[in-house]
């Protein structure tokens, strides 16, 4: 089922509005939060076609391959957050990071450490992940003019 990504209404659950509205790292902020050990796990990478309502968010052709990661970050041993991110392969060639080879590193660290980079607007859906709902954000990334397309559930809300 795709998901039905909105703009921000005010229909999301209270504990999870501030988490879905973050504007700096989320990375970060379940660093901060986390009272015990964060950590990422790489789940999947490998270049595939993303899903259709993703290419329509990078505005790319139908058909055409990019590079889908998706993670699961941790706090001590609870998964938190899943991310899926996808990074066009254009985009890949033409920023100045090796973008394609993070491991377990998260993306959320070079973007918000990047001096060329811009957020788009921030969609919300409620989303199934592991055959359960959870409320989930995505929003288009700019670095150096190139798209990337960020996707986080929410699986716990941490604070």
């Amino acid at each position: 089922m795709t998901p039905n990504w909105k703009s921000y209404h005010w229909h999301t659950p209270q504990q999870a509005r501030s988490w879905l509205m973050e504007k700096g790292s989320l990375t970060q902020r379940l660093r901060e939060s986390c009272s015990g050990q964060f950590h990422l796990t790489l789940e999947h990478q490998a270049f595939e076609r993303p899903d259709l309502d993703e290419i329509q968010a990078l505005n790319l052709k139908s058909g055409q391959r990019a590079l889908v990661r998706e993670v699961l970050l941790w706090c001590d041993d609870e998964p938190v957050v899943w991310a899926r991110s996808i990074l066009p392969y254009k985009t890949l060639q033409n920023i100045h990071h090796p973008l394609g080879n993070l491991g377990t590193k998260p993306l959320g660290d070079i973007l918000f450490s990047h001096p060329h980079i811009h957020r788009g607007e921030i969609e919300v859906a409620e989303v199934e992940y592991n055959n359960a709902p959870h409320w989930a954000r995505r929003s288009v990334f700019e670095v150096e003019g190139w798209p990337i397309l960020v996707s986080e559930t929410f699986l716990q809300y941490l604070d």
